[in-house]
């Protein structure tokens, strides 16, 4: 009867008043029977140097490097309705994930810049190039069904784990990526100005990606603009 069904139910989630409502669930059984890390780390620099040559040449270099990691631990009990799927299937009960997430990004610029200042006429005439690295790498682990609750925990909060073995059990998916990508471009602009009567700047750009098809991999880009008045 009811008591039985009652009795079931709190069995089934450790005690914890569950009701079968979409998105219903017992907070305090979220924080008794989940549990979450998450680490993030994010290293920047960046330096910069210019040198004047000659009257009105100058050339500049700039080198940045940005390096950010990301780790992701969560588990929940074979008894969580929330993320455990306490209400499904006994093989399904219980879930575990670990994210081991990495990338860093590269980038060397440099530019040679020639102005010319007479009277009533500018001219601005500039050139350089540019190359960008970017890495990237990701281990993911989800795992539902063990068998007990302290093997999902140590699943997702242990130091390092078996995954040739783990990818012989059913209920685990792991996957694992890793990825690397560049970027080179050449650049270059000119701007003649007479006054504040008129400009016209001209610029053309010539990039190329490791990320496109062989017959893709490089493209110019042309542009073109004038004030008058």
């Amino acid at each position: 009867g009811r008591e039985f069904i009652e009795l079931e139910s709190r069995q089934r989630f450790n005690n914890y008043f569950e009701q079968n409502f979409f998105d219903y669930f017992n907070p305090v059984a979220i924080l008794n029977e989940e549990q979450a890390e998450s680490r993030d780390l994010n290293q920047l620099l960046s330096v910069g140097v210019r040198f004047s040559l000659v009257d009105n040449l100058s050339f500049s270099v700039q080198y940045s490097r940005e390096r950010s990691e990301n780790t992701l631990r969560r588990y929940a009990t074979r008894e969580s309705a929330f993320s455990g799927f306490a209400r499904g299937q006994e093989v399904l009960r219980g879930f575990a994930e670990r994210s081991d997430a990495e990338s860093t990004t590269q980038l060397l610029e440099a530019r040679l810049n020639y102005t010319i200042d007479f009277d009533q006429v500018d001219l601005d005439i500039f050139g350089g190039y540019s190359w960008q690295n970017i890495q990237a790498s990701e281990q993911l682990l989800l795992s539902r069904g063990f068998r007990t609750n302290e093997l999902g925990n140590e699943l997702a909060f242990a130091e390092s784990i078996d995954v040739a073995a783990l990818r012989s059990l059913p209920n685990n998916d792991f996957s694992n990526f890793r990825g690397e990508a560049k970027l080179i471009g050449f650049f270059g602009s000119t701007r003649l100005g007479i006054g504040r009567a008129f400009d016209i700047v001209g610029s053309l750009r010539y990039d190329g990606s490791s990320r496109n098809g062989e017959d893709y991999r490089w493209h110019l880009y042309t542009a073109l603009s004038a004030r008058l008045g």
